[in-house]
């Protein structure tokens, strides 16, 4: 046990006054490895506007080897990065985020997107930032090259969440006291009882969980692709008790009947 107090004590960098009696056959040999650093709100290098920046590493403070910011999220070493709005400072993980958030794919950003934003500040306080989620709940996950992409498009407009959270109820953990900026089809998504293992219990846990962390919904309206149909909020069933977590925003303020899939089938590409 001396011998361990010993180590450690110089590992951290004090000077160590014990004496360890080995045999004159016997050595003592220390190794210290330094292990990729990933600390709760650290600040690493910033992300260059390219999509195609190599992932380079980085050092903090103490000299300690940190990974990129999104490669840590993509690989699952961190669950969250804030990579703010203006491209000079600096990316920050697993911190602190409280205001308004609007989720997307951003394939590509539009200014359906980007009107939202404006138009969300008129209902709720707080930063605003773009969120992408490498995991989704319909979709693959996404590779690490298509998310330096997305991110790309917003470096040096807006603040970008990069997370690895596919369900609010897991989201609203994370940025508790936000407003979370949706369509009518991520309500009914959320609503849904498959996403919560088929179960309505499942969904009325998720609300309670969103309610409990200060969590609310602005729900803009949008055109059910199967009906063709413009649909708000009120077209949207909701638990009894659980109305006011869903607030619309009016369709006068804001309608675009524009998509990133409309976009795509017409050839626009990121």
């Amino acid at each position: 046990s001396r011998l361990v107090i010993k180590v450690l004590a110089e590992g951290c960098g004090i000077l160590s006054s014990l004496d360890i009696p080995v045999a004159p056959t016997e050595q003592i040999e220390t190794t210290l490895t330094h292990f990729p650093s990933l600390r709760s709100g650290s600040y690493c290098q910033p992300i260059a506007n390219g999509a195609d920046t190599p992932n380079t590493p980085m050092a903090d403070s103490d000299g300690v080897e940190l990974l990129d910011p999104l490669t840590a999220v993509c690989e699952g070493k961190a669950e969250w990065v804030l990579i703010p709005a203006d491209a000079a400072q600096q990316p920050v993980l697993n911190g602190s985020f409280s205001g308004i958030i609007i989720p997307g794919s951003f394939n590509p950003l539009h200014e359906g997107h980007e009107k939202l934003a404006e138009v969300a500040l008129k209902h709720a306080s707080g930063p605003v930032a773009f969120e992408i989620t490498v995991n989704n709940a319909d979709k693959p996950a996404l590779e690490e090259h298509v998310v330096r992409k997305r991110v790309a498009q917003m470096r040096g407009k807006y603040a970008v969440l990069v997370t690895r959270t596919a369900l609010f109820s897991e989201k609203c953990r994370m940025f508790p006291g936000s407003t979370f900026v949706i369509g009518t089809d991520t309500m009914e998504r959320i609503l849904n009882p498959v996403y919560y293992g088929g179960s309505d219990s499942g969904v009325a846990d998720a609300l309670h969980t969103l309610r409990i962390q200060g969590c609310r919904f602005l729900v803009a309206g949008r055109v059910d692709a199967a009906t063709g149909l413009f649909k708000t909020s009120a077209d949207v069933p909701v638990p009894s008790g659980e109305a006011d977590l869903f607030a619309a925003i009016p369709p006068d303020q804001f309608r675009v009947d524009v998509s990133s899939t409309q976009l795509r089938a017409s050839g626009v590409h990121l």
